[in-house]
């Protein structure tokens, strides 16, 4: 499994992952756009996983694997945006930490 971080999802827009309940219910999905967020800091990065399906899940926002060669099977949140979006919200730490302590 490749290591979960901004560079990784934003390869895969454009591209197919299955979504996949704790009941076994496994959905195919988009990936529509991988944006970052601005954090305002040095030492995290923040960035969002917006998804797309015509087979939308019946269930409410909760944590579901993610499925595809490049990300392997992590559990991650999504909330759903509408019956056939979905976003996942991720917070990780940046690499890059010169200026830690700046601004």
């Amino acid at each position: 499994m490749s290591e979960l971080n901004y560079d990784t999802f934003k390869t895969l827009e454009g591209q197919q992952v299955d979504v996949c309940d704790a009941a076994g219910q496994r959905v195919a999905m988009t990936v529509s756009a991988v944006d970052k967020y601005d954090m305002k800091s040095n030492q995290w990065l923040g960035w969002s996983v917006l998804l797309e399906t015509d087979q939308p899940l019946s269930v409410v926002d909760g944590s579901y694997q993610i499925e595809h060669p490049a990300i392997g099977q992590p559990l991650l949140h999504l909330s759903a945006k509408s019956g056939a979006h979905y976003e996942i919200i991720v917070t990780e730490a940046h690499s890059d930490r010169t200026g830690v302590g700046e601004g």
